[in-house]
């Protein structure tokens, strides 16, 4: 599409992650959760058709207070697996505002949010999962 491209959600590692209060937390990324992200996302566990996954800006649809929190900035369109295993890209498709932007340099960093264990709306439990 015209505003697509392909970014890196995230990699396998542990990563220092400052939680509220802060609590400073390690934060462990593997195969076997990358791999479980991508299939949930491919097989249509998580997100369920048609529903699409939103790429938005700074968290903010994950607890919206205002209108506009919500907002989209693109769509994930495709996960894959790359480097053996080790980590998770997407093909995004931005919107026009956000393609603006990310030319302009005004976003430079992609912060993933993700489940450890979703469960589906029928109570079963698929792992881990790519949420925005």
């Amino acid at each position: 599409g015209e505003h697509e491209s392909w970014i890196q959600v995230c990699k396998v590692g542990q990563f220092k992650n400052y939680v509220r209060g802060g609590k400073q937390k390690t934060l462990v990324i593997s195969k076997a959760m990358l791999s479980e992200m991508a299939d949930n996302f491919t097989n249509g566990r998580h997100p369920e058709q048609p529903t699409e996954l939103v790429v938005d800006y700074e968290h903010m649809s994950a607890d919206p207070q205002h209108p506009e929190d919500g907002k989209a900035a693109g769509w994930f369109k495709q996960l894959e697996l790359r480097e053996e295993g080790t980590e998770l890209w997407a093909r995004v498709a931005w919107t026009g505002p956000a393609a603006a932007a990310i030319a302009a340099k005004e976003f430079q960093y992609f912060s993933p949010e993700f489940t450890f264990d979703y469960t589906t709306h029928e109570g079963e439990s698929i792992g881990a999962a790519l949420l925005a």
